[in-house]
């Protein structure tokens, strides 16, 4: 049971980071592209503040949500919701039509997506089947960290173009949903 639920952990994490590795590598194109009247300068800059905020805000959410969970006993509706989150933020960006809302939704993204790294690191942490193998283990959860490395730039890169991302935001969004969806199939920790 054990190994199974790894695995569907595993699979979940997966496909939420393969959104946030797309985004670290095209975010700045596009922001460009849901403001082309911009100057790449002026994007440049106002995205730097769009970060620190995307990326500071998550962490006292995180550490509130992650004590509901201690306290319910539950964390897979957490990491569930965290995903509808990201999600939302997803579609959001792929309705964008400024770099403000391009910017807010990304925040939200930020937000859904942080919280749930957070939250399943933990989760992961207690399907570990066996502490003779759990350096093994652990390099395989890690691979969900390097692989989307390849996978979230190569979808970007057959989906997006240089002026429209509408179409990966949404494959996006779908992947990081089915990352929710997957999680409440493992069996730990409620």
């Amino acid at each position: 049971m054990l190994r199974r639920d790894l695995a569907l952990a595993w699979a979940a994490r997966l496909f939420v980071q393969i959104a946030g590795s797309a985004l670290m590598v095209y975010l700045f194109y596009y922001l460009e592209s849901v403001a082309p009247a911009e100057a790449p300068g002026t994007i440049a800059a106002r995205m730097g503040m769009v970060m620190i905020v995307a990326y500071t805000v998550p962490l006292p959410i995180a550490v509130l949500v992650g004590r509901l969970a201690d306290r319910y006993g539950r964390t897979k509706p957490f990491l569930s919701a965290a995903t509808i989150v990201a999600a939302a933020g997803l579609v959001g960006m792929a309705v964008a039509d400024s770099f403000a809302v391009g910017a807010i939704a990304f925040c939200v993204y930020a937000a859904g997506a942080s919280v749930f790294l957070a939250l399943h690191a933990s989760f992961a942490m207690q399907l570990l089947p066996s502490p003779r193998h759990r350096g093994r283990d652990l390099g395989l959860l890690n691979l969900t960290n390097t692989l989307p490395g390849l996978l979230g730039p190569l979808l970007t890169w057959a989906l997006a173009t240089p002026t429209d991302f509408r179409a990966v935001m949404l494959v996006l969004a779908a992947l990081t949903l089915c990352g929710g969806l997957i999680i409440l199939f493992a069996r730990g920790r409620r």
